[in-house]
């Protein structure tokens, strides 16, 4: 789905174009900085009961898949053993 009109589009892709790497670098990681913030919110927003590491392992979860947090959520428990 895109609702760009596609003179914005055009214009976007030649600001892209125009930009350095350093730039196209920093845009990238503040988008998926942005993105990971929403993603989290959004979860948090859906199971306000979990507390924060709760909420970190689920995103954990979500994101990454269930084999992963498991080995996660086993070392904090061996951890705080």
């Amino acid at each position: 789905m895109n609702d760009t009109h596609p003179d914005a589009a055009r214009v976007q892709i030649q600001l892209l174009r125009e930009a350095g790497p350093k730039r196209r670098l920093a845009m990238a990681m503040d988008l998926t900085r942005q993105t990971w913030w929403t993603a989290h919110a959004a979860l948090a927003r859906a199971h306000p009961d979990l507390s924060e590491l709760e909420q970190k392992l689920l995103f954990l979860e979500v994101h990454h898949g269930r084999d992963l947090a498991q080995r996660v959520r086993a070392y904090l428990r061996k951890r705080s053993a």
